[in-house]
C-alpha cells in the first residue's frame, strides 16, 4: 500500500488509521540494517529536559556502551502483548555478539493522545513492561537494555510530563521514556540516504515520499500549486452568495490558470480551472497545519500550553444552506497560567473581504479575569483577528498595533501584527514576528 499511496491510489479509510501507518512505514524500515537510519532516528528521540538539556535516546544508549550502528541484526515485533500491562505497537530488538541486546518498546499515535490516567496511564503501563520484558510474547534474549519510545505527529512533552507524574512512588524509571515525532522519521530517512546502499536507498526514499504524501513533515514554507497563476486583488471571492441558486458563478481571473483543453460544461474548461484553485487551497491548508504543529512544539518547549487544546478553527456550518463550507481562518492561543490573563497567539486568515491575500497575524493580549474564571473563558478564538480588522481603520502590513481597554476592560492591553502569509517560509519567520510583538512597548 505504500507504493499505491505514493502514486496517488489512496485508501481513504486507512488515512486516519495509526496501525496501518505503523505497519506500512516500519514494515519497510525493518529491512534496514541497524547501521542504516536507526542511529539518526534515535538521535532525534528526546527525554524530558533536565536543566534545559534534553538527552537523546542515542546518547542514553552510548552511555551504556551501545552504538546502534555497531549492532548486526534487528527484529521488529508488531503489537507484542503483555498479560497485565497491555499491548504496545512495536518492539525493536537489536542484537550483536558479545553485547547486551537493546529492546525499544514503541507506542505510536496519529491524531489521538495516549489513553488512561493515573495507574492506568498507557505510557506508565508500558514503562512497567520494561521491568517484565520476559512476559511478552516475543521470545526475547536475556538482560536487554530497554527504553520506551513515544511516537506522535506533534510535540508530546505535556503527555510525557503527565505520565511521569502518575508514576511517582513506583519502581519505574522515567528516564527510559523518550519522545519523537513522525516528522523525525522523515528527517532521519533523508539524512541516512548519504552512504546508503542501493537497496536501503530505495526503502528510505519510498518511506520519505509516503510520509510527505501524508503531510508528516516539518513546515518548510508554503508550496505553490504549479498550475495556478496569480489572481487580481478582488478576483477570488467565489464564496459571495447571490441568494437563491442560479447556476455556478464563474470567477473573473480563473481564466489565467493553464489547463489541458478537453471540453467541459462551462466556458473555457472552467471546472478544471476551479479544481486547480481548490487544489491550491488544500495545499495551503496542509502547509498551514504543519506550521501550526511546529509552532505548538516551539511554544510548548518554552512552557506555554494551548488555551483551546487541539482545536484550531470554529464557526463552520454543516447546514445545507450555506454561503460556503470552508474555514475562513485558523488560530492558536497559548498561556503559561490558565488562571492568569496573559495570552500569546497567532491567526492565519485564509480569506476576508478586507484582505487582498491570506495573512499571518500574531498577537499578545492581557485579559482581565474575573474570580474563579479561566483564561479559556475570557479569550475569544477570533480576538487577534478582531483586533486587527475591526479596530484599526487604516491597516498597514508589518506594523505593530497597540490597544488598551477593549471590551470595557475585558482586554486590558493588546499588541497585534499582520504580514502576508506567503512571507512566512520557515518556523523561524513565524518566531521572529512573535518576538517583534514581545519587544514592542504597549
Amino acid at each position: 500500500m505504500l507504493l499505491a499511496e505514493i502514486h496517488g491510489h489512496i485508501l481513504r479509510e486507512a488515512e486516519g488509521n495509526e496501525d496501518y501507518l505503523t505497519s506500512t512505514v516500519f514494515g519497510h524500515l525493518r529491512y534496514l540494517l541497524p547501521g542504516v537510519f536507526w542511529e539518526e532516528f534515535f538521535r532525534l528521540a528526546k527525554a524530558l529536559p533536565i536543566a534545559g538539556e534534553e538527552k537523546s535516546l542515542s546518547e542514553y544508549l552510548a552511555e551504556r556502551g551501545c552504538r546502534i550502528s555497531e549492532f548486526s541484526t534487528l527484529e521488529i515485533h508488531f503489537w507484542p502483548s503483555h498479560p497485565k500491562f497491555g499491548q504496545p505497537d512495536m518492539l525493536l530488538c537489536f542484537k550483536k555478539e558479545g553485547s547486551h541486546p537493546i529492546v525499544i518498546l514503541v507506542e505510536v499515535k496519529l491524531w489521538s493522545e495516549k489513553s488512561g490516567v493515573g495507574k492506568d496511564d498507557q505510557l506508565a503501563r508500558y514503562l512497567r513492561i520494561l521491568n517484565d520484558l520476559s512476559a511478552l510474547n516475543a521470545n526475547l534474549p536475556k538482560d536487554p537494555i530497554g527504553a520506551l519510545l513515544y511516537l506522535t505527529p506533534r510535540e508530546s512533552l505535556e503527555e510525557v510530563h503527565s505520565t511521569l507524574s502518575s508514576c511517582r512512588g513506583e519502581p519505574v524509571n522515567g528516564g527510559l521514556l523518550f519522545r519523537v515525532q513522525w516528522q523525525d522519521v522523515l528527517v532521519a530517512a533523508n539524512r541516512a540516504l548519504s552512504g546508503a546502499d542501493r537497496r536501503s536507498e530505495l526503502i528510505l526514499r519510498d518511506v520519505s515520499l509516503f510520509l510527505r504524501r501524508r503531510g508528516l513533515e516539518y513546515f518548510n514554507g508554503f508550496a505553490e500549486e504549479p498550475d495556478l497563476r496569480a489572481f487580481g486583488a478582488q478576483e477570488g471571492f467565489f464564496y459571495v452568495s447571490k441568494g437563491s441558486f442560479e447556476g455556478f458563478t464563474e470567477v473573473v481571473g480563473l481564466e489565467t490558470i493553464q489547463v489541458e483543453k478537453a471540453g467541459g460544461f462551462m466556458s473555457d474548461d472552467y471546472g478544471k480551472k476551479l479544481t486547480s484553485a481548490l487544489a491550491a487551497i488544500r495545499r495551503l491548508h496542509s502547509d498551514t497545519s504543519k506550521l501550526m504543529v511546529d509552532f505548538d512544539a516551539y511554544m510548548f518547549a518554552d512552557g506555554w500550553d494551548s488555551v483551546f487544546e487541539n482545536v484550531a478553527t470554529r464557526d463552520l456550518t454543516y447546514h445545507v444552506k450555506a454561503k460556503f463550507w470552508m474555514a475562513e481562518g485558523v488560530y492558536r492561543y497559548y498561556t503559561k497560567n490558565p488562571k492568569g490573563g496573559l495570552v500569546e497567539g497567532l491567526t492565519v486568515v485564509f480569506f476576508d473581504p478586507r484582505a487582498d491575500e491570506p495573512l499571518f497575524l500574531t498577537g499578545q493580549l492581557q485579559y482581565r479575569l474575573e474570580a474563579n474564571k479561566l483564561i479559556s473563558d475570557a479569550c475569544g478564538a477570533w480576538d487577534i483577528c478582531r483586533l486587527y480588522f475591526d479596530l484599526i481603520d487604516k491597516r498597514e502590513l508589518g506594523r505593530v498595533y497597540r490597544h488598551k481597554n477593549i471590551d470595557n476592560g475585558g482586554i486590558e492591553s493588546a499588541k497585534v501584527l499582520a504580514v502576508p502569509l506567503m512571507s512566512i517560509q520557515s518556523l523561524a519567520d513565524a518566531q521572529a514576528k512573535l518576538n517583534e510583538i514581545r519587544e514592542a512597548q504597549v
